[in-house]
């Protein structure tokens, strides 16, 4: 079995740029195909490589709590998102920040996806102290 696989994937915070203006709409509805595509490579990248897991990373709290009607701007990240990890059968990881609240919890579906989110909402697994500590801690699995 392989390494980990590593995918940042381009999804900013405050609704993923959704509802603020038209222009901000557009590239919202570009980037969000392209994000898509991202995520659909990625996994396949990780199944070919045979790899143990996959650390997906963004920016952007995708809204785990929210109905899908009440959530247009991640809904469709959340739904590829299951998808894949459903179909990958391994561990998957989600890091995001944006809400400036740290948490580590299992919210897609209920039990499945870890997810873990920086209080700074930075994602620098290199520099933030907080991650390591939190991480070295606490067992995801």
């Amino acid at each position: 079995m392989g390494m980990i696989t590593f995918l940042t994937v381009n999804v900013p915070g405050s609704n993923n740029n959704l509802g603020r203006t038209p222009e901000m709409d557009i590239e919202w509805a570009d980037r969000l195909a392209a994000d898509l595509d991202w995520i659909a490579q990625g996994f396949a990248s990780a199944r070919r490589a045979d790899s143990r897991g996959i650390v997906i990373i963004w920016q952007g709290n995708p809204r785990f709590e929210r109905q899908p009607d009440d959530n247009l701007a991640y809904a469709p990240l959340l739904e590829a998102l299951e998808e894949e990890v459903r179909a990958f059968a391994r561990p998957v990881l989600l890091v995001h920040g944006d809400t400036h609240y740290f948490r580590v919890d299992k919210p897609l579906p209920p039990g499945g996806l870890p997810r873990a989110e920086e209080h700074a909402g930075a994602i620098a697994l290199t520099t933030s102290r907080a991650w390591k500590r939190s991480a070295s801690q606490t067992t995801i699995g």
